[in-house]
C-alpha cells in the first residue's frame, strides 16, 4: 500500500502537485518490515506442524503473558484517555446512545426521498440495530 500511496497522493503532498518531483520507493524498508512479520509467523507454523510438544508448551507458557498484556492494555488505555471520560456527561451519553434509534425511527416520517424506503435500503436498515450489523 505504501507504493500506491506514494504514486497517488505522494506527489501532491510532497511536491505541491508538480510532476518534477522524484519519489523513491523504500523497497528495502518494505522488505524488512515484511520479513519481520513473516519470519515469526512461518516459525510458529513450522513449530505447530512439526513439534507438537513444543507447541503445547509455548501455548501454555504464553497464556499468562497474554493475560498480563491485556490487563496492561486496558488499564493503560483507560488511564491515558481519562481526560476524555471526564468530558462525558450524562446528557451527552444519553444523546449518543439514542441517536441511532431516533434516526431509524424518524426515517420513514422525515424522508422526502420515498424511493430510498424501498428495496435494499430498508433491508439494510432492518438488519442493523443501532449501527451494528446483525448478520
Amino acid at each position: 500500500m505504501i507504493p500506491l500511496w506514494l504514486f497517488t497522493l505522494g506527489r501532491v503532498i510532497v511536491g505541491g502537485g508538480g510532476d518534477q518531483v522524484r519519489i523513491t520507493i523504500p523497497y528495502v524498508n518494505i522488505t524488512i518490515i515484511l520479513a519481520c512479520y513473516l519470519v515469526p509467523v512461518v516459525g510458529g507454523l513450522l513449530i505447530k506442524r512439526h513439534c507438537r510438544r513444543l507447541s503445547a508448551l509455548v501455548v501454555r507458557s504464553l497464556r499468562p503473558v497474554y493475560v498480563v498484556f491485556i490487563l496492561m492494555m486496558f488499564s493503560l488505555g483507560v488511564w491515558s484517555n481519562l481526560y476524555v471520560f471526564r468530558l462525558l456527561r450524562p446528557p451527552l451519553l444519553l444523546a449518543a446512545c439514542l441517536l441511532p434509534y431516533v434516526g431509524s425511527a424518524c426515517l420513514p416520517q422525515c424522508s422526502s426521498h420515498r424511493r430510498l424506503l424501498h428495496g435494499p435500503f430498508i433491508q439494510f436498515l432492518s438488519k442493523t440495530v443501532g449501527g451494528v450489523a446483525q448478520w
